[in-house]
């Protein structure tokens, strides 16, 4: 004789199904012309899980508010995508509300939900693209920074990655807002490079957060660079960036056999990045940079590289030929020439590779 079921594992299960099915069209990589009907469906996966989950006894058991909370930060998340930020920090702000009664010592994946529900809705604020928006945003990752300390406080096996992309995700909103504080910005960063310092080289997840780090702080690093006089403290600042930026290429390149497009483009803004820093800080120092990186990089990425390497090649021989021009008849000629002369060799060098076009 068969036992029927409680009608309570029905209902979760349909309201399970549905939530599978909206994180599937979450999962799936779509065409660009076909994501926002998928992602508008998966909307419409989780409403349909709510509404089944109000069925349950949700109130008297943490579970079902915790599968509650999952179809509200899923909901988040979907408006996110489409950036849409007023329904994205609603469906966020319901999802944390809920949290509140699943105190996050009780249970590592309570812990887990509080990071990411504080770090999604922090990436919602950002959407509007404004230095406004990402000072808005910054409380958010604070507050996964708080959440993840405790967690790992009380649970040692939760993920440190999580707490790393707390901190890294503020770094960002740091540097965008209104009024960043360099100095703060580059302390964050770092926060995050010493959590995936660990195991950046065996895991993916960790390289994409430090790879992101690497490349806020050698943005703060260049922005102080900008702002002192100081002679010797601008040396010891470009020593630092030139270090960050062959740290975050080093680890770009361990990966680059099995990252993603996301990580592939985050490497090619450092190696764009390097090549603007050299160009106007260090220009003797811009073709040695260029020819130690490009015989290393993924060959899916060698035409572009090559482009934006002749670019700053080509940027490098004019105001080369401007100082020329000014240090004629004077001492600093000779070194002037010399640099001249091998920046236009290493750029016809680049132009003569076949599929690279001269920049005009």
């Amino acid at each position: 004789m068969a036992f029927a079921s409680h009608p309570d594992e029905a209902i979760e299960a349909r309201a399970n199904a549905h939530m599978h099915r909206g994180m599937a069209l979450l999962a799936a990589e779509h065409p660009p012309a076909q994501a926002s009907a998928h992602w508008h469906a998966a909307i419409h996966e989780f409403d349909e899980s709510l509404t089944w989950r109000q069925k349950l006894p949700w109130a008297d058991n943490p579970w079902y508010r915790y599968g509650m909370i999952a179809g509200h930060l899923n909901r988040g998340e979907a408006f996110t995508r489409l950036r849409l930020t007023a329904p994205a920090l609603a469906a966020f702000d319901a999802g944390i509300e809920l949290l509140q009664s699943l105190p996050l010592q009780d249970h590592p994946a309570f812990a887990r939900r509080w990071i990411i529900a504080w770090i999604n809705r922090g990436l919602a604020e950002l959407l509007p693209g404004t230095p406004e928006a990402a000072t808005r945003a910054e409380a958010n990752f604070r507050a996964a920074i708080e959440a993840a300390e405790q967690g790992l406080a009380h649970h040692p096996g939760l993920e440190a990655n999580l707490l790393a992309a707390a901190w890294m995700n503020y770094s960002q909103a740091l540097l965008a807002g209104t009024a960043p504080a360099l100095t703060q910005v580059q302390s964050a960063a770092r926060q995050a490079l010493n959590i995936t310092r660990q195991n950046e080289r065996q895991d993916l997840v960790a390289a994409d957060i430090a790879l992101r780090a690497w490349h806020v702080l050698c943005r703060a690093l260049t922005g102080e660079i900008e702002t002192t006089l100081d002679r010797a403290r601008t040396e010891a600042l470009l020593g630092e960036v030139t270090d960050a930026m062959e740290a975050g290429l080093s680890l770009g390149y361990h990966w680059q056999t099995q990252y993603s497009q996301t990580l592939a483009d985050i490497h090619t803004e450092l190696f764009q990045f390097g090549c603007e820093v050299y160009l106007r800080y260090q220009p003797h120092f811009l073709v040695e940079f260029i020819e130690e990186q490009l015989p290393v990089v993924s060959p899916t990425l060698v035409p572009s590289w090559r482009q934006m390497a002749l670019e700053s090649i080509w940027h490098a021989l004019g105001r080369s030929h401007q100082r020329c021009l000014a240090a004629w008849h004077t001492p600093d000629f000779a070194a002037a020439l010399k640099l001249f002369s091998e920046l236009r060799q290493s750029g016809g060098q680049l132009a003569a590779i076949p599929g690279q076009t001269q920049p005009s």
